[in-house]
């Protein structure tokens, strides 16, 4: 944990500075201690100043960010002299720095060791010594120009980029700027005595005068490129910005960069609440957050103010299903510990990285995130990607990932699939709650080990409605990495279970994906999904209650039932979908190959005066058929169309038709 020091002047007063690097060494706040390796000395003089450190330590701007893509989280920080023997000095060549703007480089190590390896100097507004209280700029960190690393936009800074211009309070320390990342894990500088010390160059200025000081880091209209929301500082007695400055819009700054052309189109989101400022010398904006908050796809914009006053914006940019990935990363035992690290999506049709984020980016000042959530936008939904968390010195990548729903969520433990890691309070864990998703419809991978799924909320869609809850929706475990273990789900047991490949609990989850063995799944007594996948899978929807669906995907396009193999299903109920509760459905729609229902309601089939019908014309008993033998109903299809059928399912104990199941819209086909 680093610690920077809004105050930095007032050690005299409070008998100490507030500066520290503080070191977890097991987990709790009695083993942790201070880091003597980046400032060697922590003793103060009779004015309770600190001496003896080796670096100026974090001042009152600081971020956390792999800068340079090595798998270790850096941190980046404003230094005024007031925090150190008055200097900042590269480890590499010994160069020093007094300015009092200066932006210092701080590269974590793999031995334990902090390294200072740029110091870029005239970056900060700031170089005075007693700033108001809680009024340092957001340090916000994105890959704005599509390079594959991070940029450093600030809401306002020095004027000049040579020479200190102290606190003028200027249109020209207003305006807001990026600062590149060079692609070596250092910002764009001039370095004419090659020391690692100089002034900042290629910055891109927006030519504002919005006096910022919080700023976020958003795909706001869902194009790919990440967008800037910058939002008012608050103003103080020497420093920051001024009283009358302290009201003003909410500017949104939609990135319109073509190649190495970086470009960006400004406008006030505030108008889409019909307003046009915000924020006042006694009710200062405060901070904001970006978060989805009614789990659509897109991220909404909360901004607070000192007096209580919160601003909701929504946004109103459609996510359409298929463009885009949500992702929550954990460790693996299921905490949440990544903070800064980079985050990449790798197109797999041709190995590039397309987007590269951070998860939980810590900006120093009033826009902390720790959701875990990297979200992506502007996909293909056509293709496959791998999204790469760099943490150490390999990382760990989870692969064939697709863009889904707007509303759906991937849920990552980083570990390897066969690896025995706890995320749960068993064999020595204290983990009591698990691997918890979000309020989107989370799929988790399952692995090794004992652990506990926590599918928290989530929407489900009735009669073309959506409905949220905090414990429902569809939240589905998937067992691919079983590769041809067979595993056994009982939903109904919430108790931990051994499912042949690790034991789990399940909570709030509603539904089970299998691998290629044989799989035995049970329902709930709830709405439940289940993917056999390969395998002669055996359903048991014994526990009625609840809709029930089953669904085919295509695994294998030239074997007869997609790679699916021929499953069993006990309890099947047959009725009317929307009408009957226990009315549970199969859907098969990506396995019918050239297929269109002929309905304009996307079925083939409806009840005429009491009787279940296809349409007329309709060439569904071309790709299914299903027939009774007395005993059971088996449902057949052939995907291309031709009439040669092959069991995909049986029925066992159940007396139905095609045009029954078509009519009571228990077959899924478009």
């Amino acid at each position: 944990m680093i610690i920077g020091d809004q105050t930095p002047n007032d050690t005299g007063t409070q008998g100490g500075y507030g500066s520290q690097i503080v070191l977890n060494h097991d987990g709790t706040v009695t083993g942790m201690d201070k880091d003597g390796n980046f400032a060697l000395a922590y003793g103060t003089d009779s004015a309770h100043r600190p001496i003896g450190q080796s670096q100026s330590q974090t001042d009152m701007e600081l971020s956390g960010v792999d800068i340079n893509n090595d798998g270790i989280v850096d941190f980046v920080m404003h230094c005024t002299n007031v925090v150190a023997n008055d200097e900042s000095f590269v480890n590499s060549t010994g160069a020093q720095s007094n300015n009092e703007n200066r932006l210092v480089v701080v590269n974590g190590t793999d031995n334990g060791t902090w390294e200072v390896t740029q110091i870029v100097e005239n970056v900060f507004q700031r170089n005075d010594t007693d700033p108001g209280i809680g009024n340092g700029v957001a340090m916000t960190w994105a890959d704005f120009n599509g390079d594959g690393y991070l940029d450093l936009f600030l809401a306002r800074g020095n004027e000049s980029t040579t020479t200190a211009s102290g606190v003028a309070n200027s249109n020209a320390e207003y305006q807001s700027r990026i600062y590149f990342n060079d692609g070596t894990g250092k910002l764009l500088f001039a370095d004419p005595n090659n020391d690692g010390i100089g002034n900042p160059t290629g910055l891109y200025n927006f030519g504002d005068t919005l006096a910022g000081g919080s700023s976020l880091a958003v795909d706001w209209n869902h194009d790919g490129k990440i967008d800037i929301i910058e939002l008012l500082g608050m103003p103080g007695n020497t420093g920051g910005i001024t009283a009358a400055a302290s009201t003003g819009p909410i500017n949104l700054y939609i990135n319109t960069t073509t190649g190495s052309s970086v470009s960006f189109v400004t406008s006030n989101l505030l108008l889409m609440v019909g307003k046009t400022t915000i924020g006042s010398s006694s009710d200062p904006v405060t901070g904001a957050i970006s978060i989805d908050l009614d789990f659509d796809g897109a991220k909404d914009l909360l901004v607070f103010t000192s007096q209580g006053h919160t601003q909701y914006i929504a946004n109103t940019n459609k996510v359409e299903d298929g463009t885009s990935l949500h992702a929550r990363m954990l460790d693996k035992n299921g905490i949440n510990i990544f903070y800064g690290n980079t985050v990449q999506l790798i197109d797999e049709s041709t190995g590039k990285v397309i987007s590269t984020q951070i998860i939980n980016p810590q900006s120093g000042n009033q826009t902390n995130d720790s959701t875990a959530l990297v979200d992506f936008y502007g996909l293909d939904a056509s293709k496959t990607y791998t999204i790469k968390l760099l943490s150490g010195e390999l990382g760990y990548s989870w692969t064939g990932i697709s863009p889904g729903a707007s509303n759906t969520c991937y849920v990552f433990t980083a570990e390897g699939a066969n690896q025995i890691n706890n995320a749960s309070d068993q064999g020595g864990a204290t983990n009591t709650i698990g691997i918890v998703g979000t309020g989107y419809n989370d799929t988790f991978y399952a692995t090794q080990g004992t652990d506990i799924y926590n599918g928290a909320g989530g929407s489900t869609n009735i009669s073309g409605v959506k409905y949220w809850s905090n414990t429902g929706g569809m939240d589905i475990v998937d067992y691919k990495y079983a590769n041809t273990t067979a595993i056994t789900v009982d939903l109904s047991n919430t108790a931990y279970q051994n499912t042949g490949f690790g034991t789990a609990k399940f909570v709030n989850i509603e539904g089970i994906s299998g691998a290629s063995g044989n799989d035995v799944f049970t329902n709930s007594g709830l709405d439940n999904y289940f993917e056999g996948r390969g395998g002669n899978d055996t359903f048991n929807l014994t526990n009625h209650g609840g809709h029930d669906t089953l669904i085919y995907k295509l695994l294998d396009s030239t074997d007869a039932t997609g790679g699916n193999g021929v499953d069993v299903v006990n309890g099947f109920f047959v009725g009317t979908y929307e009408a009957t509760a226990d009315a549970d459905r199969i859907d098969i729609n990506s396995l019918l190959n050239g297929y269109t229902a002929s309905g304009s309601d996307g079925y083939a089939a409806k009840y005429i005066n009491g009787v279940a019908t296809i349409n007329t014309g309709d060439d569904i008993s071309n790709y299914l058929n299903v027939y009774f033998d007395g005993t059971n109903t088996h449902v057949q299809i052939d995907k291309n169309g031709t009439g040669n059928y092959s069991d995909l399912l049986v029925m066992n104990n159940v007396h139905t038709d095609l045009a029954t199941l078509l009519a009571n819209h228990q077959i899924i086909i478009g």
